[in-house]
Formats: C-alpha cells, sequence, structure tokens
C-alpha cells in the first residue's frame, strides 16, 4: 500500500479499522507525548520522540507490523491523546459543547471518541474544517474586530454557500453534448431518483448552491442504495476509483436517528461517526465501516427540501430514510462546480443517471 503525502492522510484513518494497534509502537508514541496543564496544550519528550521523524525506522515498524496495524497504531494514539487533552481542558473548564476546527478535525472517528470517552456532549466540527476554512473565520474576525452585527449566522445551519445555476443555464449546457438525453422532471425529480436508486442505479445530484467544504451534502452528491450489496463496490471500483477499504458516508433523514443509533445527536455535516444498531446494520451494509460506525448527515426538511424529500420517498419504497453519499468527482477531479462539470463527469464514467435543476440525464 502506498499513499501519497499530502493527499492520502484520510485513507490511514479507513485502514485502521482493518487492524490493531502495536502495542510497543503505541507504547513509544506515548511515552514521547505529554499534556502540558500549565499551558493546556499537547507537549512532547523530543528525545523519545526524535526516532518517528527518521523515515527508515518508520518503514521498518510498517514492516514489522503490517500496514493495517500501522495505521491502527497511529488513529489509537490520535484518539487517546485527544481525548487525554480535552479531559485535562474539561477538567478545568467543566463545559459540554466543543466546536473543533483544522485538519485534524477531518478524522471522525477521532470525533467519535471525544463524543464517548469525554464530557462533551455536542461536538460542532466546522465543515470546512481544514484550510479552506480559513477564509470564514478570517472573516469572521475581522468583523468582530469591527464590532458588525454577526447574528445573521445563527440562521445558516448548512454550508450551501457555493455557485449555483438556474434551469435556463443548466439546458443551455446541455444542448451542447451529443451523447445524452435528457427530461425536465421538473418538481418530481427527487422521486423519480429514489424510484431509480432503489432499484439499484448509482445516480448524481446537481442542485442549488454547491457546499463549502469537503462533504457533499446533497447538492453535488453522488448516491446509491445502502441496502444494496454491490453499492459500495460499484462505486469504488467503477465510478470514484478508490481503494475497496475506503467506506462512504450515509445520509439520514433526522427522524430515523433513534431508531438506527443507541448514541447520537443531530448532526448535519458527516464529520463524527455513531455506532449503528447492530439489527439497522445488517439491512444497510454499504452505510457501515467494517468497525460498525457510520458517518452521518442527518437531514431535516429545512436544511434541504428537495433532499429530504428524495429521502423520504426512499423510505417509502425501502423502510429506510438512508441513501449512500458521496461527492460528485471523478478520482483525480475536484467536486463538480458548474454543469459542463457535471455533465462531463457523467460521460466520463458509470453512473447509471444524472439529475441536474429538474432534468434527468442519461447517456446515449
Amino acid at each position: 500500500m502506498d499513499l501519497r503525502p499530502n493527499s492520502d492522510e484520510g485513507k490511514v484513518e479507513a485502514l485502521a479499522a482493518y487492524g490493531n494497534a502495536d502495542k510497543e509502537m503505541l507504547s513509544d508514541l506515548k511515552a514521547a507525548t505529554f499534556i502540558n496543564t500549565k499551558i493546556l496544550g499537547i507537549d512532547f519528550h523530543e528525545d523519545k520522540l526524535v526516532k518517528f521523524y527518521d523515515t527508515d525506522y518508520l518503514k521498518k515498524c510498517r514492516l514489522k507490523v503490517g500496514d493495517e496495524n500501522f495505521c491502527a497504531t497511529v488513529q489509537t494514539y490520535l484518539e487517546d491523546t485527544i481525548v487525554d487533552y480535552l479531559n485535562a481542558i474539561s477538567d478545568i473548564h467543566p463545559l459540554k459543547k466543543l466546536c473543533l476546527s483544522g485538519g485534524v478535525a477531518a478524522n471522525i472517528i477521532m470525533s467519535l471518541n471525544i463524543y464517548e470517552r469525554t464530557n462533551f456532549k455536542e461536538i460542532y466540527v466546522l465543515p470546512p474544517m481544514g484550510d479552506d476554512g480559513l477564509a470564514i473565520g478570517s472573516a469572521i474576525l475581522a468583523a468582530l474586530e469591527h464590532r458588525q452585527d454577526l447574528s445573521w449566522l445563527q440562521n445558516y445551519k448548512m454550508p450551501y454557500f457555493g455557485d449555483s445555476y438556474g434551469k435556463k443555464e443548466v439546458l443551455e449546457t446541455l444542448k451542447k453534448f451529443e451523447s445524452i438525453q435528457y427530461i425536465d422532471l421538473g418538481e418530481s425529480w427527487p422521486d423519480e431518483a429514489a424510484k431509480s436508486v432503489a432499484k439499484g442505479n448509482v445516480c448524481a445530484f446537481f442542485q442549488g448552491k454547491m457546499e463549502y467544504g469537503p462533504r457533499a451534502l446533497g447538492n453535488r452528491s453522488i448516491v446509491a442504495s445502502p441496502i444494496i450489496k454491490e453499492s459500495r463496490d460499484k462505486i469504488n471500483s467503477n465510478i470514484k476509483k478508490r481503494p475497496s477499504y475506503q467506506p462512504f458516508c450515509p445520509s439520514i433523514l433526522e427522524e430515523e436517528r433513534s431508531r438506527l443509533f443507541g448514541k447520537s445527536f443531530s448532526h448535519k455535516h458527516m464529520a463524527i461517526a455513531f455506532r449503528m444498531k447492530k439489527k439497522h446494520a445488517k439491512s444497510l451494509p454499504c452505510a457501515i465501516h467494517i468497525d460498525g460506525t457510520a458517518r452521518p448527515q442527518f437531514v431535516e426538511e429545512k436544511d434541504n427540501p428537495t433532499y429530504y424529500r428524495y429521502l423520504k420517498k426512499l423510505k417509502e419504497i425501502s423502510g429506510y430514510g438512508v441513501s449512500l453519499n458521496t461527492s460528485f468527482n471523478l478520482h483525480g477531479r475536484t467536486i463538480v462546480r458548474t454543469p459542463t462539470d457535471a455533465i462531463e463527469d457523467f460521460i466520463d464514467c458509470h453512473l447509471d443517471e444524472l439529475y441536474i435543476e429538474g432534468y434527468k440525464v442519461v447517456r446515449v
């Protein structure tokens, strides 16, 4: 297994679920790390840490323990360190709500550990949690410094801040492509899409304003049935070209949350995992990872009315208001932004149908 720097770090978390932390390596990592309660920071014993900056040493460790166990060691070290750090903070500041940002906050199993092993009961992860979120933070900081009224921010629950395109623009774009056929379904498109997905088709959605951040939340999404076992492999191998061990996130009706999960809170951005009840996990094999966790987007009608309708229709058909949901892009390409992007990606891969601003598109 070869992972690329500054690209594949997220795959470590996925592969870690297939292994177990190596006791010796984990012990050495923890021995090099301590929580500095004087400054409430994570600190290190440099003399014990230095060997982990030696590439040759790490290669030997990887060869000795295997890829899965190596990844599990790194993941466990992260989880335990952050949990210890936040518990130290909680002892001094006994709060129940926590906001996370920064690249490490993209590690959803770390966030699950925070939820299960600390006193924080509600965790908010900024949807663009990486460097892209710096723009939001910088703008808010500047507004505060200039004493601007930011009360309007509380009305924004979903990060739909990107480009949007009207039906006229979409139609003009559709007419430019000879290898497709399309029909205007109007307001009925979510119902028709649900019927198609329930039959086993893998479809793409392009609607409304583009999501801001790394998670597709129904507006630039590839969707499929989580009930049909072949869905995950079909997307991984034929469409996204991803390793088979990488899981997909499910979009789930908020009203299904307590039915499917024993312990959770209303979370809308696919930035934390919860443990699905086993009886439902068996019925939704593509919605969970090998460790029994799901990384959900809980959807209410006010969040995204058309996407909510799609999930409601799925529940009517299958008994579950749950859909696989991954970003609408091909491997090596950025998430689609324009109608042209959407149609070109649709043509170039094995998607069955594209639903774009009410139009249903198929290949000729």
